[in-house]
């Protein structure tokens, strides 16, 4: 199978669908998984996440190491929580 670093680079910045087995089936191992984890939105977040400890030691609360959990672990990982969390727009 060969490395497809184009690939790579569109599934980290958009949002890839794939409408054809034939179309997965010629992608590399690691197109597949940036496609398979919506690779781009995780970009975006860790934008945020750089953007939110720009301001904290512009103001001078930047703390390194929960920053660099935030970034790498948590906020990453946001994504699919609240896109699995029930939302229920309903008035009981």
């Amino acid at each position: 199978m060969k490395i497809n670093l184009p690939m790579w680079r569109t599934a980290l910045w958009t949002l890839v669908k794939i409408d054809r087995k034939e179309d997965w089936d010629q992608l590399d191992v690691i197109s597949k998984w940036l496609i398979a984890t919506r690779s781009g939105v995780t970009v975006v977040t860790i934008y945020s996440c750089i953007i939110a400890g720009l301001l904290a030691w512009r103001d001078g609360y930047f703390s390194f190491l929960p920053w660099v959990i935030i970034t790498l672990v948590l906020c990453p990982g946001s994504k699919y929580k609240l896109k699995s969390a029930p939302i229920s727009l309903d008035k009981a």
